[in-house]
């Protein structure tokens, strides 16, 4: 898909000013959220009563589920403050440009070149962090947009900065995909449960987390449960998403009584 119109301006703040903070605004969803005193340390059920489907897609693949009640709870394993990142080798369709992650757009490249002229041989997180500066209209009114529409209107929420984020790495030769699950954030005394997305990229080690809405120092205290990894990035993708289990499914998420989040420094 070409956007040929020409990008307005590609002025990014210097790396020294502050990063853009993490709002409400970022999340694909508001969920529910439940405490309960009968879950222990290091688990979270999720409420999905109207899925019936058997593929669990992450919660099976990176042996996060525990147990399933025939009443749509779903019992799973949450590692933080350790994030459980995929199990998997990288694959030659994480390395390359796609119908999403447009890399190869002429709009998509001159956002590269800009990023470049700032970091020469871009790392993972000067990805993340041009991202969080570049997208300057933070809004949930997109519905999904590919990288080529993110380079040209830079704006979005967390969908958006996933897909330039993995867009971008993809071209600076970072192996990535673009994930979406839920993210619980610690807002002083509450915690709040989201359906989210974010980027996972490959280091030549493993799979690490990528998260262009959550950069600001201190970082927001948020502990994320991958769910799915975007397998089509064709041109059907927008159908591959009502496929398998996901955010979408998710009514309620419920949580030990006495989880508290702590923020985290990089």
């Amino acid at each position: 898909m070409s956007v040929n119109a020409p990008i307005a301006s590609v002025a990014i703040a210097p790396k020294h000013n502050t990063l853009p903070a993490l709002d409400a605004s970022q999340f694909l969803s508001a969920l529910s959220l439940e405490r309960s005193a009968k879950l222990q340390p290091g688990t979270l059920e999720l409420l999905a009563p109207s899925y019936a489907g058997s593929n669990l897609g992450e919660l099976n693949a990176r042996k996060l589920l525990l147990q399933r009640s025939s009443d749509g709870r779903i019992l799973v394993h949450q590692g933080w403050p350790n994030y459980d990142a995929s199990l998997l080798p990288v694959t030659e369709r994480e390395t390359r440009c796609s119908f999403v992650a447009d890399c190869d757009e002429p709009v998509v490249q001159r956002v590269e070149g800009a990023l470049r002229k700032i970091h020469p041989t871009p790392s993972a997180r000067d990805v993340v962090e041009f991202v969080a500066q570049f997208i300057s209209h933070k809004h949930m009114s997109r519905g999904f947009d590919i990288a080529s529409v993110v380079a040209q209107r830079r704006e979005g929420d967390c969908t958006e900065h996933a897909v330039l984020t993995t867009a971008l790495m993809r071209a600076s030769g970072i192996p990535s995909h673009i994930v979406t699950g839920v993210a619980l954030v610690q807002v002083q005394d509450r915690l709040l449960a989201f359906g989210h997305a974010w980027t996972e990229y490959h280091d030549g080690k493993s799979w690490q987390l990528a998260d262009a809405t959550n950069v600001s120092e201190p970082r927001p205290a948020m502990a994320y449960l991958p769910l799915r990894v975007m397998q089509n990035e064709g041109a059907g993708y927008s159908r591959g998403q009502l496929t398998g289990f996901d955010v979408v499914d998710i009514t309620t998420v419920s949580v030990p009584e006495n989880l508290k989040l702590s923020a985290l420094s990089r």
